[in-house]
């Protein structure tokens, strides 16, 4: 099977494909998001040392 090639100027259709891809997957809201308003920032993740422990605990 060959895959169509995306033309310039042909976005619409592919626009539509994916959309339906997205549908049937299970975040749908979080991945249309993040097409639509482009990457959102990572969370920060913050280190905390406990008084009494050295770094090598978990």
């Amino acid at each position: 099977m060959r895959i169509p090639l995306l033309y310039r100027g042909e976005y619409s259709q592919w626009v539509e494909r994916f959309m339906n891809y997205f549908e049937e997957q299970t975040d749908v809201k979080a991945m249309i998001n993040s097409i639509k308003n482009g990457d959102q920032p990572l969370p920060r993740v913050t280190q905390v040392f406990i008084a009494g422990t050295t770094s090598t605990e978990q």
